[in-house]
């Protein structure tokens, strides 16, 4: 079984440039969807769940992180 846990380099974030832009890779045995919003914030999600990812761009590199845990954090948010 391929390790979910900590931060996955997913691609250059000039892979999707314009908003709008999307792309779809497989990371530690998942379908995970990275969106670049009307913002130009780049988001991810399960590609089939449409559960959020935490996503970070550090240095023009996209990663996610796939932990239960964190997706768990950013579905509850505020009540």
């Amino acid at each position: 079984m391929t390790d979910r846990s900590g931060w996955h380099s997913v691609d250059l974030d000039t892979a999707i440039p314009h908003p709008g832009d999307s792309m779809t890779v497989v990371v530690a045995g998942w379908l995970v969807t990275v969106v670049r919003d009307e913002d130009g914030d780049v988001r991810a999600h399960h590609h089939r769940s449409g559960r959020p990812v935490r996503c970070v761009v550090r240095c023009g590199v996209i990663s996610v992180n796939l932990t239960l845990e964190a997706t768990v954090k950013a579905e509850v948010g505020p009540s």
